[in-house]
């Protein structure tokens, strides 16, 4: 705003004897007040999302050019940039793992007040659904931690990322249908299997051909070979421990597939404001096929017929900023049946019927409390119940075996680069 001032004379000939003289009569004084228009500035609030699978993308730049307004994205894929002025302007999205996004935009204060959302496409398509952690400290020295969009791209993995383990450096499995997993040449039952750090018996199923956990539900593989600190027990050969992913979607998605092995499917949805679920259900159809395979026919006098299924669930919420609750569940069922109806040979001892069947369960309950002053503290029990039952015609063996887990831990990052934990680790059989 600017303020002039304007002053005028008036002259008035003076009608006296006294020609060509004149004398001021007035004064005017002018006051005008000129406006000049501001800069209008305008808000933009968007989300990102990934092309084909919508979803969020967490820690994207975005980069509001030629004024460099920058910001980033957070968990949800959400971001907001202030002080835009009114014009022609180029926005710019990037985020490592997808295409670089460029759109421009003519600015105007009232078309940008509602949130927009982009797509970012990625650079390489690996599966359907892909999950990815971006940082992950170390605690154990002889460990190696494996992401799943590494995993997938290991040799053997068969889209089933935890199967790759088999084929690290190191890691071993024994012949046959046996599932479990030798780590430096150790014996078989010295390996240890967890889920969110508790035991679990069997992470494969016969042969080593599926985990027992959807891979979708898994966040990353920790394989702990020698040198895993206090937190880690029970184990003389390593730790192979499943870290489950956190649930978050803002819309409902299902998957279904089938493979030479299995065929299932997998469901996520939210179901609450800070409340997320997710389930899944598999089984193989390799017994019905090798039974309608070797149905009548007089050349195969010994089949073997391997049959698994398991299902899982995830469900996590936000009891408030600090308090975070989170359930995870997992069921798994493994049937071998050796059928003979004539013998191997002239050996009638093989002549009969031999079934092996392994099963277990897991409940586990997650407690998660941040504290304010750079703490947290950390809850879990898992529950539930083994069993295993062999069989050989009129002879048998049968073993159930009921199991509980407590783990409890406090974190107090004292700094950027010094923290200690401490806490308790407790079995019951």
């Amino acid at each position: 705003m600017k303020m002039a001032l304007r002053f005028c004379r008036g002259l008035e000939r003076n009608p006296g004897p006294s020609r060509g003289r004149s004398r001021i009569i007035g004064g005017v004084i002018s006051v005008g007040l000129l406006f000049t228009p501001l800069a209008l500035a305008a808000q933009l609030s968007g989300r990102v999302v990934e092309r084909g699978t919508k979803d969020r993308i967490g820690r994207a730049l975005v980069v509001m050019l030629p004024e460099k307004i920058r910001t980033e994205t957070d968990d949800q894929g959400r971001f907001t940039l202030k002080d835009i002025p009114v014009g022609p302007h180029t926005l710019v999205i990037n985020r490592p793992g997808y295409q670089k996004s460029e759109i421009s935009f003519d600015v105007d204060a009232q078309t940008l007040d509602t949130e927009k959302t982009f797509y970012l496409s990625p650079t390489q398509v690996l599966a359907e659904f892909e999950t990815q952690v971006l940082t992950k400290e170390r605690k154990e020295s002889g460990s190696e931690r494996i992401t799943m969009k590494r995993a997938k791209t290991l040799p053997g993995s068969g889209f089933d990322p935890i199967r790759a383990v088999q084929n690290l450096p190191g890691v071993n499995r024994p012949p046959g249908f046996s599932s479990q997993v030798i780590i430096q040449g150790s014996a078989p039952q010295d390996t240890r299997y967890q889920i969110d750090g508790h035991e679990i018996p069997i992470v494969f199923h016969f042969g080593g051909l599926s985990s027992v956990l959807e891979p979708e539900f898994v966040s990353e593989i920790n394989l702990l070979t020698a040198g895993y600190s206090a937190n880690r027990g029970r184990a003389i050969g390593g730790i192979l421990d499943l870290e489950t992913k956190d649930i978050k979607t803002d819309r409902a998605k299902g998957h279904g597939y089938l493979d030479i092995f299995n065929v299932g499917g997998r469901f996520e949805t939210q179901v609450g404001e800070k409340s997320y679920i997710a389930a899944s259900a598999r089984t193989s159809f390799i017994g019905p096929v090798l039974r309608a395979a070797t149905r009548g026919n007089d050349n195969v006098a010994l089949t073997a017929v391997p049959s698994f299924s398991d299902t899982s669930m995830i469900y996590q919420t936000e009891i408030n900023d600090r308090l975070k609750f989170k359930l995870v569940t997992l069921g798994s069922y493994d049937t071998l049946e050796l059928l003979s109806d004539s013998g191997l040979g002239d050996d009638p001892a093989l002549r009969g019927s031999f079934s092996n069947r392994t099963g277990f369960y897991r409940l586990i309950p997650q407690l998660a409390y941040t504290h304010e002053d750079r703490s947290v503290s950390r809850f879990s029990i898992g529950v539930g119940q083994d069993f295993t039952r062999f069989e050989f015609n009129d002879q048998f063996f049968s073993l159930r075996s009921n199991a509980l887990t407590t783990r409890a831990d406090h974190e107090v990052a004292w700094s950027d680069t010094f923290k200690t934990i401490f806490g308790f680790d407790h079995r019951y059989a």
